[in-house]
C-alpha cells in the first residue's frame, strides 16, 4: 500500500525542515535499506555530514494513513528527517498494490588504485634519474618542504651545531679515594660545590633513574629520601644505626666511621 501525499502531508504537518531535509535525503540516494510488510515500513537511512546511517521505521493504519515513526536518531521520536525518507522513498518507489517488498542498496566497494592512475606521466620516456641532482634541486626540494612536518624535511635540514662538551664533574667516590689521606677537613672541603657546579650536576643528571650520571653523582651524598632523617635525628639517638642507613652499599665512605 502507497502512502499518499494527503497522510505525508498531514502527518508531517508543522515539520517542514524535516520534509526538507528528507527530500534531500531521497535525491541524494541516501536510503540504503528499505522493506514494507504488514503495514509495517522499515529502512535504514545514511546521515548527511556524517559516516553512520540510522534505522526508521514508519507504522500504517489500515486506510493507509501514518500512525506513528520512530527513529534511532536523536530526535526520533519527534517526526524527524530520516522517517520523512522513508515515506517520500515510499511515495515514489512502493507500488499501489499491498504486496510485500524489500529493497537492498548495492553497495560499491572503493578499488584501490595504483600510483600509476593516480599520477599518470605525459611523457613515458621521462626519468628522473637521468641526470645527477644539484644543489639548485635540493634547495628548491628544501623550499617547497618549507613548513611541512615530514621525514623528507628533516632528512634536507642542515646538520645542528655541535655542542660544547661539559667539563667532566668528579664524584663523591672520586674525591674522598683522592684525598682520604689527607684528613677528614680535606676530603669535606673537597665535596664542596659551587654554585655553577650544582647547576651542571642537575642538567648533566636529567631522567634521574634513567641517566647513568645520576647514579654517579648521588652516591656519598644526602639524598632527599635520608636528608630528613639526618635533620630530625635526636642528640639521644644511636649514631651507628644512622649511619649505616647511609653508608650502606657505599664502601668507599665507611673510612669515616673510624675517624
Amino acid at each position: 500500500m502507497a502512502i499518499s501525499l494527503l497522510h505525508f502531508t498531514t502527518f508531517f504537518q508543522g515539520q517542514e525542515k524535516s520534509i526538507d531535509w528528507g527530500e534531500n535525503h531521497y535525491k541524494s540516494g541516501h536510503v540504503e535499506r528499505f522493506s514494507y510488510a504488514n503495514g509495517e515500513i522499515v529502512g535504514v537511512v545514511h546521515a548527511s555530514r556524517r559516516d553512520r546511517s540510522y534505522k526508521a521505521s514508519i507504522t500504517l493504519r489500515d486506510d493507509g494513513s501514518i500512525l506513528r515513526s520512530s527513529c534511532e536518531c536523536p530526535v526520533g521520536d519527534f517526526k524527524c528527517s530520516h522517517a520523512a525518507t522513508l515515506c517520500i522513498f515510499a511515495m515514489r518507489e512502493l507500488s499501489g498494490t499491498d504486496v510485500e517488498c524489500q529493497w537492498k542498496k548495492a553497495v560499491v566497494k572503493p578499488r584501490t588504485l595504483p600510483l600509476s592512475e593516480l599520477y599518470p606521466q605525459e611523457d613515458e620516456t621521462y626519468n628522473p634519474l637521468a641526470r645527477d641532482i644539484t644543489e639548485e634541486d635540493v634547495d628548491w626540494l628544501r623550499s617547497a618542504l618549507c613548513g611541512v612536518q615530514c621525514g623528507m624535511t628533516w632528512l634536507l635540514s642542515p646538520e645542528p651545531e655541535p655542542r660544547p662538551q661539559q667539563q667532566a664533574l668528579p664524584t663523591v667516590a672520586q674525591l674522598v679515594r683522592e684525598f682520604k689521606g689527607q684528613g677528614m677537613e680535606r676530603v669535606l672541603a673537597a665535596l664542596e660545590l659551587t654554585e655553577e657546579q650544582c647547576l651542571a650536576i642537575q642538567t648533566a643528571t636529567v631522567g634521574q633513574r634513567n641517566n647513568p650520571e645520576w647514579q654517579r653523582h648521588r652516591q656519598g651524598r644526602l639524598t632527599a629520601s635520608n636528608f630528613g632523617a639526618v635533620l630530625s635525628r635526636r642528640s639521644a639517638s644511636p649514631v651507628p644505626s644512622l649511619l649505616k642507613r647511609l653508608l650502606e652499599g657505599q664502601k668507599f665512605l665507611k673510612f669515616l666511621c673510624t675517624d
